[in-house]
């Protein structure tokens, strides 16, 4: 059973919140390996990072295919 339609505020909303999330995600994952200095600390910040950027960007698309078309 398909979930039920979005409305195209909600989405659009959501929409926004994962490319954010995404985005954001991203950037830390960047800028930890331009700031690499390899200790322990660093890579748990690098872990975080990209399980955020994977998640935003999941939720991103999942949340674009589930946008109502019109």
């Amino acid at each position: 059973m398909p979930p039920p339609p979005m409305s195209r505020r909600r989405s659009t909303l959501l929409l926004a919140a994962a490319a954010l999330l995404t985005v954001a995600g991203l950037a830390q994952l960047v800028l930890h390996l331009v700031d690499w200095s390899g200790e322990a600390g660093d890579v748990f910040q690098l872990v975080l990072a990209a399980v955020q950027f994977v998640c935003g960007l999941i939720a991103f698309i999942l949340t674009a295919r589930r946008r109502p078309r019109s």
